[in-house]
């Protein structure tokens, strides 16, 4: 049997160097690709150092720009350089509840569960809501086998809180390990109720269901288990056929936007919008499709008063990505702010015209037409459609008040109802709806 390379040298000279000039042509290629990956990965990192060590030379003593470098190491691998930044901030702010849960982290990571113990506590008692410490802290006790002390402890203030499913998840394992099969069971299901394709909790309640000598629902749950293990094996494979430059670029990229997310709200809390601005617009340029993101970076242009720059910089972004819609939605809010009505509504339309599923669109329109009062009727149909995609109070609210503005008192009043219903805290629905009742014109 003739291997590969026997039947290459058989192939005729001149083919033969076609071939080597291909291979060649790719590895050029490739290792250029694994270069520009190392500059981006590289200026990346001196970005994000070059902002942190900025706010930490103009607020030296503030404790939030010494949390600022702690996670700048942290995220960079670092954690032994984070340590001291921490210190420092919890002597400044000893009630900084952040550091003390980023030491706990640390601490959990380097195997030192009795610390990881000690700072999970002193967050707790700092009034820190379970679902943020209660997975290391549960972690940490199971690692020096205490998992029964803790769950005693915790037990009353683990009533009616809602924990994410991986603090389920540990609560689960921690249950199976004290033998309380069904109570291990219960945790499983809540974990695969919000998260349908966690393998090992399914793993637990084939475990679970078999201990408590339920034989079918073990063997149903042994399937799916098998099934989700199966794909897990698959996309392990694939991730590994992944150069590791491209996930560390990932790695860095997330890193980055973090520090660049928490310089601009340090630099917003100090007044500094301009800077903070900054920050987001290449924040923006990391994470472009992500809203809260750009809200962000619109709030610090309403406060340095730079909306025209705001405008330019989406422009620019709209010609090179049409294809984002966030684009036009903030563009359309822009020139909302600037008064630029007509140049918002196209905004908007080109907004519902691409995503006609997102109801932030239609609400968008609806708020520009009632802002106005201009196209009423409009406004209120923009304000079902984005009720029917997505039903909300503040959806509710919308409906509400344009049909007020249409003088449809009963259909308001309906829409205020459901309203309250939904959210019965909110002091808006609640006096729109008490001046609907008393059959006065309400002026929201």
């Amino acid at each position: 049997m003739k291997t590969f390379f026997q039947s290459l040298l058989q192939v005729r000279p001149l083919a033969l160097c076609f071939f080597s000039l291909l291979c060649l042509e790719f590895i050029q290629l490739f290792g250029q690709a694994l270069k520009d990956v190392e500059a981006e990965a590289l200026g990346l990192k001196e970005t994000a150092n070059r902002i942190a060590e900025t706010i930490q030379s103009r607020y030296p003593e503030d404790p939030l720009s010494m949390m600022l470098m702690a996670s700048l190491h942290y995220n960079q691998g670092q954690s032994n350089q984070a340590m001291p930044w921490l210190e420092k901030a919890l002597e400044r702010q000893p009630k900084m509840v952040d550091a003390l849960l980023m030491l706990a982290k640390i601490a959990r990571e380097k195997g030192d569960s009795e610390s990881c113990i000690s700072y999970c506590r002193k967050a707790m008692v700092l009034g820190a809501p379970p679902p943020v410490w209660f997975e290391m802290m549960m972690g940490a006790h199971m690692d020096v086998g205490k998992a029964a002390d803790i769950l005693a402890e915790l037990e009353g203030q683990l009533e009616g809180v809602t924990l994410p499913p991986d603090a389920e998840y540990i609560l689960g394992t921690a249950r199976m390990q004290l033998r309380q099969f069904q109570r291990a069971k219960d945790h499983f299901l809540r974990v695969v109720h919000f998260m349908p394709n966690h393998t090992q909790a399914y793993f637990g309640l084939f475990m679970a269901s078999q201990r408590l000598g339920q034989a079918q629902e073990a063997a149903s749950f042994q399937k799916t288990f098998a099934q989700l293990e199966s794909n897990d094996r698959q996309r392990m494979m694939e991730n590994n056929r992944k150069e590791e430059e491209l996930s560390g670029l990932d790695l860095v990229r997330d890193s980055t936007l973090k520090t660049l997310m928490a310089a601009g709200q340090i630099f917003q809390g100090k007044q500094s919008h301009k800077e903070a601005a900054d920050c987001y617009q290449k924040a923006i340029e990391l994470e472009p499709r992500t809203l809260s993101i750009c809200l962000a970076y619109e709030a610090s242009l309403v406060a340095s008063k730079r909306l025209q720059a705001g405008v330019k910089f989406f422009e620019q972004r709209q010609v090179y990505h049409p294809e984002n819609i966030l684009n036009d939605y903030m563009l359309g809010r822009l020139e909302t702010r600037r008064g630029n009505i007509s140049m918002a509504s196209e905004h908007y339309k080109r907004v519902i015209a691409m995503r006609p599923e997102w109801a932030a669109g239609y609400r968008a329109h609806a708020e520009l037409n009632m802002l106005h009062n201009h196209r009423l009727e409009q406004a209120r149909g923009y304000a079902a459609k984005a009720l029917a995609l997505e039903e909300s109070p503040e959806h509710y609210y919308l409906l509400g008040v344009a049909c007020v503005k249409l003088k449809d008192f009963q259909s308001a009043t309906s829409a205020m109802e459901k309203a309250v219903r939904l959210r019965p805290e909110d002091a808006r629905f609640r006096n729109l709806l008490n001046q609907l009742k008393q059959q006065k014109t309400p002026l929201p």
